[in-house]
């Protein structure tokens, strides 16, 4: 069974976001202790739920796998977009992986939280802790980029197995 471009991008961006998602905490916690408030993920969600009166129905926990939860939708839905417009330019994986995820970053943090007034946002941020998020966007990026070559119907150096199982090459539709 072959998947579509759009679903091998959002499978790419969600399990894209396991690394980036463990460096972020990682490094996260060796931030000085004046700069650990929660990551953007978690403003970014507390922020929302403020907007749109949920916090009522949320406890702490609630909210906390709501932002997580939220931040790997989104690194499934950035994941579909890479895969849908940029996985066939003629570029080595791992550089327009790598450029998608500076791109995602500029664009979320200093583009569409800005304009929509979120909390979380790059100007909000000290020096570390958005290097931090660049630095995490580029591990995102990255594996993004390399996973969805491989997986893509055709793509280089594609593996003959998906998800541990047989591919048969000659009958893939």
């Amino acid at each position: 069974m072959q998947l579509s471009r759009l679903s091998v991008g959002a499978i790419a961006g969600i399990i894209a976001t396991v690394p980036m998602t463990l460096f972020m905490v990682v490094m996260h916690r060796l931030l000085p202790r004046r700069e650990q408030q929660p990551l953007p993920p978690e403003q970014i969600t507390a922020d929302l739920v403020q907007q749109s009166r949920l916090r009522r129905f949320l406890t702490c926990n609630g909210e906390r796998t709501l932002a997580w939860a939220l931040h790997v939708a989104f690194g499934a839905s950035a994941g579909m977009l890479y895969a849908g417009l940029l996985a066939r330019v003629p570029l080595p994986a791992w550089l327009k992986g790598t450029a998608f995820g500076i791109v995602a970053w500029v664009g979320s943090y200093f583009g569409w939280l800005p304009s929509q007034q979120i909390h979380g946002q790059g100007d909000e941020q000290t020096s570390r802790r958005n290097a931090l998020m660049l630095a995490a966007h580029l591990v995102w990026g990255t594996t993004l980029g390399m996973l969805v070559i491989q997986r893509m119907p055709g793509g280089e150096n594609a593996p003959q197995c998906f998800a541990g199982r047989p591919r048969d090459v000659a009958h893939a539709s």
